[in-house]
C-alpha cells in the first residue's frame, strides 16, 4: 500500500515535534551544565 502525500505529512508531524523537543531539551541541559561549571 502506497501512502498519499497527505498521509506522509501527518506521519511526519510527530517526528518534527519530537526533534524540536529533543533540541530544546539538549539546549536546556547545556545551559544547566554551563551554570553548574560556572
Amino acid at each position: 500500500m502506497v501512502p498519499s502525500c497527505k498521509h506522509d505529512d501527518e506521519n511526519n508531524e510527530p517526528l518534527k515535534h519530537a526533534i524540536w523537543q529533543d533540541t530544546a531539551l539538549t539546549e536546556a541541559l547545556q545551559k544547566l551544565d554551563a551554570q553548574a561549571k560556572a
